[in-house]
């Protein structure tokens, strides 16, 4: 059975071993995420990004996402439009595995624990990486997304209009995924 029609964490992690099928579903959910990015809103674009971003900003961002399943996760609608998504970018420093998180949720299906159930995938995503700190950058004016970072046990700390965060992956947790 080819692995487009297996489930997202089925698809190889290499490219090099990607059949023809494996890169019509990367095209396609490349195509789903960036039709997500591009319903935000101006804000909610200034948000994600620090930024005001363009349509031909966000395609081009949209091409560079990692869809390998373990640095990215969607949530998609009952008709299979992206309506969240969460990233995990590895920075590695010298002395540990660092990770940058960020999210989006279509405005229409804010408020029903999208964000929480993704900041849980990522934490054991990050684990599995071998990731010792996630880090993530929030408009000071997004509580909700600070609150949900913060119950998760990220500490903050501000920086102009930002709120950079921190949140460092115990022993247990990174051996428990």
């Amino acid at each position: 059975m080819s692995s487009a029609r297996q489930p997202p964490g089925v698809v190889p992690s290499t490219r090099s071993s990607w059949l023809a099928a494996d890169l019509e579903y990367e095209s396609a959910l490349r195509g789903a995420l960036c039709r997500h990015l591009l319903r935000l809103d101006a804000i909610d674009r200034s948000s994600r990004f620090g930024a005001a971003m363009s349509d031909t900003g966000i395609e081009r961002y949209a091409e560079g996402i990692d869809v390998d399943p373990g640095r990215s996760c969607v949530v998609r609608s009952e008709d299979g439009e992206v309506v969240a998504l969460a990233e995990l970018r590895l920075l590695h420093g010298d002395l540990q595995s660092l990770a940058e998180i960020a999210f989006t949720v279509d405005a229409g299906w804010r408020g029903r624990g999208l964000a929480r159930t993704l900041l849980s995938n990522l934490i054991a995503l990050a684990a599995t990486a071998g990731v010792t700190s996630l880090l993530a950058q929030v408009r000071v004016g997004n509580a909700s997304m600070l609150s949900i970072l913060r119950n998760a046990g990220m500490q903050f700390r501000r920086d102009g209009a930002e709120m950079i965060g921190t949140l460092t992956l115990d022993a247990p947790a990174r051996r428990s995924s």
